[in-house]
């Protein structure tokens, strides 16, 4: 994609004026459309840039972008800046489609032609049109949506009842045996779905078991074999260990 001219669909003297409840609406669909394209905050070790964080910084925006939760995060981004800089409205979601394409093609999630055309529908129904999201040639570049079939649903279902035997299997195992499996089985579980699951790694002064990726976002896994079920004080100090790992 190139840098290119971007302009309102409606009116330049309605650009002051406050937001319309439709376009409210039209922002927070939009915003639900986009939340997978880049994580709300960058991994403390990844490119800071990727992230929509990282792209309100770049565009003079940060003051816009609050530390919370990511949809609303997200809402809140798209609409203050249509409110109070609509000149940057387009280019802000030029680079979430830019930044975008590059994060999930290394995940192995490429954004396909089908995200861009619901996202020209949503951007047109705030009342704005971004040619460069209608050029053929960047359109044609996009790989397709593939629609699921019957036979990925049965070799899933073929590995779920694999992963299902070896979890069962686990129990006949010594302690430190069973528990080094069982992380396998939870990363095989997780790779069966396609969620990016990386092993056990360190941070200062913590060990993290796993992490997997959903949505875009990164989630820790702590796992623990219990041969009995856990009582409330057990699961309290489990709960207080999880809570204290390192917030990304």
């Amino acid at each position: 994609m190139h840098d290119t001219v971007v302009y309102p669909a409606r009116p330049s003297e309605m650009l002051e004026m406050p937001l319309t409840l439709a376009q409210s609406t039209a922002l927070s669909k939009l915003a639900d459309h986009v939340a997978d394209f880049l994580p709300g905050k960058p991994h403390p070790f990844a490119d800071q840039g990727i992230s929509f964080a990282g792209v309100a910084a770049s565009l003079g925006l940060a003051k816009f972008w609050r530390n919370g939760s990511k949809l609303p995060s997200i809402c809140q981004l798209l609409s203050l800046t249509l409110d109070q800089r609509p000149a940057t409205f387009c280019a802000l979601l030029i680079q979430v489609v830019q930044r975008g394409i590059v994060y999930r093609l290394n995940k192995g999630q490429p954004i396909t032609r089908e995200h861009i055309e619901e996202l020209n529908k949503l951007i047109s129904s705030v009342g704005y049109k971004i040619p460069d999201l209608y050029d053929p040639k960047f359109l044609d570049s996009l790989p397709r949506r593939k629609d699921p079939s019957g036979e990925s649903a049965e070799v899933i279902g073929a590995e779920l009842e694999t992963l299902k035997q070896g979890l069962v299997g686990l129990a006949s195992l010594a302690p430190q045996e069973r528990g080094y499996r069982f992380e396998k089985v939870l990363a095989d579980l997780f790779e069966a779905f396609k969620l990016a699951p990386r092993g056990a790694f360190q941070l200062i002064g913590e060990q993290i078991d796993g992490s997997f990726e959903l949505e875009a976002e990164t989630y820790l896994v702590e796992a623990r074999w219990q041969n009995e079920q856990m009582g409330q004080e057990a699961l309290l100090v489990f709960s207080g260990k999880v809570s204290g790992k390192a917030k990304w």
